[in-house]
Protein backbone atom coordinates (compact mmCIF):
# COMPACT_ATOMS: atom_id res chain seq x y z
CA UNK A 1 0.00 0.00 0.00
CA UNK A 2 2.83 2.38 0.83
CA UNK A 3 4.43 1.70 -2.58
CA UNK A 4 1.19 2.57 -4.37
CA UNK A 5 0.90 5.79 -2.38
CA UNK A 6 4.50 6.81 -3.13
CA UNK A 7 4.10 5.99 -6.82
CA UNK A 8 0.91 8.07 -6.98
CA UNK A 9 2.68 10.93 -5.21
CA UNK A 10 5.56 10.83 -7.70
CA UNK A 11 3.16 10.87 -10.64
CA UNK A 12 1.32 13.92 -9.28
CA UNK A 13 4.60 15.72 -8.61
CA UNK A 14 5.81 15.12 -12.16
CA UNK A 15 2.52 16.38 -13.61
CA UNK A 16 2.27 19.57 -11.54
CA UNK A 17 5.92 20.41 -10.81
CA UNK A 18 6.77 21.44 -14.36
CA UNK A 19 4.14 24.04 -15.16
CA UNK A 20 6.88 26.17 -16.80
CA UNK A 21 9.06 25.19 -19.73
CA UNK A 22 11.47 27.04 -22.02
CA UNK A 23 11.47 27.55 -25.75
CA UNK A 24 14.22 29.32 -27.66
CA UNK A 25 12.52 32.71 -27.18
CA UNK A 26 9.99 32.35 -24.35
CA UNK A 27 8.88 30.63 -21.16
CA UNK A 28 5.51 28.90 -21.26
CA UNK A 29 3.34 28.79 -18.14
CA UNK A 30 1.02 25.84 -18.72
CA UNK A 31 -0.96 26.42 -15.52
CA UNK A 32 -2.00 29.96 -16.41
CA UNK A 33 -1.91 29.53 -20.22
CA UNK A 34 0.63 32.31 -20.72
CA UNK A 35 3.75 32.61 -22.84
CA UNK A 36 6.41 35.02 -21.51
CA UNK A 37 8.98 36.76 -23.69
CA UNK A 38 12.47 35.58 -22.68
CA UNK A 39 14.96 36.82 -25.23
CA UNK A 40 17.82 39.30 -24.81
CA UNK A 41 15.47 42.29 -25.29
CA UNK A 42 14.10 41.81 -21.76
CA UNK A 43 17.50 42.69 -20.29
CA UNK A 44 18.67 45.20 -22.90
CA UNK A 45 15.73 47.50 -23.75
CA UNK A 46 14.15 50.08 -21.46
CA UNK A 47 11.04 52.12 -22.21
CA UNK A 48 8.67 54.64 -20.74
CA UNK A 49 5.32 53.11 -19.87
CA UNK A 50 3.66 54.40 -23.05
CA UNK A 51 6.56 53.07 -25.17
CA UNK A 52 6.37 49.71 -23.36
CA UNK A 53 2.70 49.27 -24.25
CA UNK A 54 3.45 50.06 -27.90
CA UNK A 55 6.53 47.81 -27.97
CA UNK A 56 4.54 44.78 -26.78
CA UNK A 57 1.63 45.47 -29.11
CA UNK A 58 4.01 45.66 -32.09
CA UNK A 59 6.24 42.74 -31.06
CA UNK A 60 6.54 39.77 -33.40
CA UNK A 61 8.42 36.95 -31.71
CA UNK A 62 8.48 33.24 -32.48
CA UNK A 63 5.93 33.80 -35.23
CA UNK A 64 3.42 35.27 -32.75
CA UNK A 65 2.03 38.79 -33.02
CA UNK A 66 -0.45 38.88 -30.12
CA UNK A 67 1.93 40.06 -27.41
CA UNK A 68 0.89 42.59 -24.77
CA UNK A 69 2.22 44.25 -21.64
CA UNK A 70 1.27 42.03 -18.66
CA UNK A 71 -0.85 43.28 -15.80
CA UNK A 72 0.63 43.36 -12.31
CA UNK A 73 -1.20 40.19 -11.21
CA UNK A 74 0.36 38.28 -14.12
CA UNK A 75 3.84 39.52 -13.19
CA UNK A 76 3.21 38.29 -9.63
CA UNK A 77 2.73 34.78 -11.07
CA UNK A 78 6.41 34.57 -12.07
CA UNK A 79 7.87 35.89 -8.81
CA UNK A 80 9.90 33.32 -6.88
CA UNK A 81 10.92 34.72 -3.49
CA UNK A 82 13.26 31.74 -2.97
CA UNK A 83 15.42 32.68 -5.97
CA UNK A 84 17.58 35.52 -4.69
CA UNK A 85 18.83 37.87 -6.08
CA UNK A 86 16.42 37.84 -9.06
CA UNK A 87 13.11 36.76 -7.47
CA UNK A 88 11.88 35.25 -10.72
CA UNK A 89 11.57 31.55 -11.53
CA UNK A 90 14.85 29.92 -12.55
CA UNK A 91 13.40 28.75 -15.87
CA UNK A 92 13.80 32.34 -17.12
CA UNK A 93 17.20 32.64 -18.78
CA UNK A 94 17.18 36.41 -19.32
CA UNK A 95 16.62 38.20 -16.02
CA UNK A 96 17.69 41.23 -14.06
CA UNK A 97 17.02 42.30 -10.50
CA UNK A 98 15.25 45.40 -11.81
CA UNK A 99 11.80 46.89 -12.39
CA UNK A 100 9.54 45.65 -15.23
CA UNK A 101 6.49 47.63 -16.33
CA UNK A 102 2.95 46.30 -15.89
CA UNK A 103 0.02 47.50 -17.98
CA UNK A 104 -1.92 48.85 -14.97
CA UNK A 105 -2.03 52.60 -14.44
CA UNK A 106 -2.60 54.00 -10.96
CA UNK A 107 -5.94 55.79 -10.95
CA UNK A 108 -5.36 57.69 -7.70
CA UNK A 109 -2.38 59.42 -9.34
CA UNK A 110 -4.58 60.51 -12.28
CA UNK A 111 -2.77 57.89 -14.38
CA UNK A 112 0.59 59.69 -14.08
CA UNK A 113 1.98 56.55 -12.43
CA UNK A 114 1.86 52.87 -13.41
CA UNK A 115 2.61 49.62 -11.64
CA UNK A 116 5.83 47.69 -12.14
CA UNK A 117 7.25 44.51 -10.65
CA UNK A 118 10.48 45.03 -8.80
CA UNK A 119 12.47 41.81 -9.25
CA UNK A 120 15.01 43.12 -6.73
CA UNK A 121 12.48 42.28 -4.03
CA UNK A 122 9.67 40.47 -5.84
CA UNK A 123 7.31 43.26 -4.84
CA UNK A 124 4.99 45.43 -6.97
CA UNK A 125 5.40 49.21 -6.81
CA UNK A 126 4.25 52.15 -8.89
CA UNK A 127 6.26 54.92 -10.47
CA UNK A 128 6.06 57.84 -12.87
CA UNK A 129 5.15 56.55 -16.35
CA UNK A 130 7.73 58.85 -17.99
CA UNK A 131 10.66 56.93 -16.47
CA UNK A 132 12.36 54.05 -18.27
CA UNK A 133 11.99 50.49 -17.03
CA UNK A 134 12.45 47.06 -18.55
CA UNK A 135 9.69 45.15 -20.33
CA UNK A 136 8.76 41.46 -20.47
CA UNK A 137 5.81 40.96 -22.82
CA UNK A 138 3.28 38.16 -22.46
CA UNK A 139 0.69 36.48 -24.64
CA UNK A 140 -2.26 34.26 -23.95
CA UNK A 141 -2.00 30.69 -25.16
CA UNK A 142 -5.06 29.72 -27.14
Amino acid sequence: MLKVFLLTLLIFQSIFANSYYRTSFAVVDKSNLLMWQDNSDVVELMFTHKEAVKYCEELTLGGFENWRLPDIKELELIVDKKNSPYYIYRVFKNKLAEGYWANNKVLRTLNFYAWYMNFISGTPYYYNRDYHKYVRCVRDID
